[in-house]
């Protein structure tokens, strides 16, 4: 695309180390040759590119083809769609670089199956963040659980749908908040064994004395 500006079009090194780029400029006055012109050749920068150079045509993906902004030409952006019941796997855009290739990475994209997965696993204790409105869960979709009140959590609270069509497994355990004891209550007793939530204890005092406060709590 043809920008001459370098503080829009900076040149990234460590992509330049990578591609083969072309001396950098300001303008054309830069480039001493006729036969280029000072653009914007995306990562490489403000480069002197040979005028009229074209791109091989690319191979659309298997179940997917690609529609071009401007032909095989310099510039052009290629846009990468796949078939209904496949998802793009890899850049959805390449453009026609100063070197004659197609970047600015060298990925090739590709359709594949779309995949689904059932229902997420339910963990006990434990609600997962998925909306009421989503029925339908693809690869590479991702659940997170939290523990109910009263719970703590201990584990990988995360689960995501794979290409396998099948949840990761979640190490997740939730369990019930330890209160301890409250302690030997002077001149009564207490009635409860458990003191983790949601259990309750109840206070009772000896003859001959009153109870202050209240006389159940709960974990």
């Amino acid at each position: 695309y043809w920008i001459r500006d370098l503080s829009y079009c900076p040149r990234k090194r460590e992509v330049a180390r990578q591609r083969q780029c072309f001396k950098s400029c300001f303008d054309d006055s830069d480039c001493q040759s006729r036969y280029r012109s000072c653009v914007c050749d995306y990562d490489c920068g403000m480069s002197c590119v040979k005028r009229g150079i074209t791109c091989p045509f690319l191979t659309a993906p298997d179940h997917g083809n690609i529609i071009y902004s401007n032909g095989n030409r310099f510039g052009s952006r290629a846009s990468h769609e796949c078939e209904t019941g496949y998802v793009l796997e890899g850049p959805k855009y390449r453009y026609c670089q100063g070197d004659m290739w197609w970047g600015p990475t060298n990925s090739i994209p590709y359709c594949a199956k779309e995949v689904f997965c059932n229902q997420p696993p339910e963990i006990i204790n434990a609600v997962n963040d998925v909306p009421s409105t989503i029925t339908t869960f693809h690869a590479g979709y991702s659940v997170k659980y939290t523990c109910l009140t009263g719970y703590v959590g201990n584990g990988t609270a995360t689960s995501e749908c794979t290409f396998l069509g099948q949840w990761t497994f979640s190490t997740l355990k939730c369990t019930p908040i330890d209160c301890g004891s409250p302690g030997i209550l002077r001149n009564g007793f207490l009635s409860g064994e458990r003191f983790d939530y949601p259990n309750m204890i109840a206070f009772f005092c000896n003859d001959g004395y009153e109870l202050i406060g209240k006389d159940t709590t709960r974990a």
